[in-house]
């Protein structure tokens, strides 16, 4: 479990850090102030703050701020980072040393709209490196007509069909098939010719699950088309395919957008499906404590397996972060939506922060929810 806590709190911590990273950059670039940009959260273990062309040490938390200059933190708190944009809470200093000008809230709107964005365009980037990065080591994926380097062969199962000796003999999706009645394969013909007078047979098939081997007990059913013998699951032939690194950049931003309108299509059913009360969708949703158990999972398979897991995670946390639900970045931009159609005239500062207030209070009484269910679901 600690491993699964530690691989879990890096691979979020290097997301989430992205994300500021988005908001911060962008901040900078178009001229709004930011207070703070912080590594980890507080409480602020140090920080420094150039003023005056000078470096200097900022020793209290309460420190307040009148200049233009941005604090530089290491916090306590190893996780992830934060961005405080000067005036994007609403705050307001009433002194007349401190300069609004800079002030998020006086920004036009095409400008917040790049910083709020910026976070979940960082997410998806990152997400691409990750997915070049695997490239070039090494990605697991199907084995066709490719010059690449291929390595460590094997068969996985894409699809398993319903009714069928698999589904009922619990089989799963991206298994790996290691061997029936302990005759090993590392390709799917191989597997085939073995099978083929085994119809009725039953069978014992050794499958990798998660770096985990299992055995299946099943009965071979027939194939109406030639007799042979089949378990009823789609098999594919894969192997670590490892690119230039030139070609893993272009493999990897490609991935990264075929995997974006894949989870798109997802959520998309995911809320229809919670909209119309489908009690299997609130099953399928992880919380912090099954995500670090997948992680754990993916960090027993491999560096390269880690990898593609941080990349999803990557898209799905921006995905879900650019939703139109208060408290998040795609809440915020609603609002900006609403004040372009009102002409310029922003809605209240109090009913704006209470509507965020309210929909994160909301958020985390449903991941205190789902992260309660989990903790039935796993242990």
């Amino acid at each position: 479990m600690i491993i699964a806590i530690i691989s879990f709190i890096v691979v979020l911590a290097i997301i989430i850090f992205v994300h500021e990273l988005g908001h911060f950059i962008s901040a900078k670039r178009l001229g709004i102030g930011v207070d703070e940009f912080g590594l980890g959260f507080p409480p602020r273990a140090i920080g420094i703050q150039k003023k005056e062309d000078k470096w200097r040490l900022i020793k209290s938390n309460r420190e307040v701020q009148y200049d233009k200059s941005t604090i530089y933190s290491l916090n306590w708190i190893p996780f992830g980072g934060f961005v405080k944009i000067k005036g994007s809470a609403g705050e307001e200093k009433k002194d007349e040393r401190y300069d609004e000008s800079d002030s998020f809230e006086k920004q036009k709107v095409w400008k917040r709209f790049i910083v709020l964005a910026a976070g979940v365009f960082m997410n998806i980037v990152v997400a691409a490196v990750f997915l070049a990065i695997a490239y070039m080591i090494g990605l697991p994926t199907a084995i066709g007509d490719d010059n690449s380097n291929v390595i460590d062969p094997q068969i996985q199962v894409y699809e398993v069909k319903d009714g069928m000796p698999a589904f009922e003999a619990g089989m799963k999706t991206g298994d790996v098939i290691l061997a029936i009645d302990e005759n090993y394969f590392t390709n799917y013909t191989d597997l085939v010719a073995y099978q083929k007078d085994k119809a009725g047979q039953d069978v014992v098939v050794k499958v990798s699950r998660f770096a985990e081997e299992i055995n299946i007990n099943l009965t071979l059913t027939t194939n109406e088309e030639n007799g042979s013998g089949i378990m009823g699951a789609t098999l594919v032939n894969t192997g670590k395919v490892s690119y230039p690194w030139y070609t893993s950049i272009w493999y990897g931003i490609k991935s990264t957008i075929i995997l974006t309108g894949k989870i798109l299509v997802a959520f998309y059913l995911l809320i229809k499906g919670l909209i119309i009360g489908q009690s299997q969708v609130a099953a399928d949703i992880a919380g912090p404590i099954g995500i670090a158990v997948l992680t754990k999972s993916f960090a027993d398979m491999g560096f390269v397996y880690l990898l593609q897991f941080a990349a999803l995670l990557s898209i799905n946390l921006a995905i879900f972060n650019f939703l139109p639900l208060p408290a998040l970045d795609g809440g915020r931009i609603i609002f900006l939506f609403i004040e372009k159609f009102r002409g310029g005239k922003k809605v209240s500062r109090k009913v704006e922060g209470m509507i965020h207030t309210v929909g994160f209070l909301v958020l985390i009484g449903l991941l205190v929810l789902v992260s309660i269910r989990d903790v039935f679901k796993f242990f």
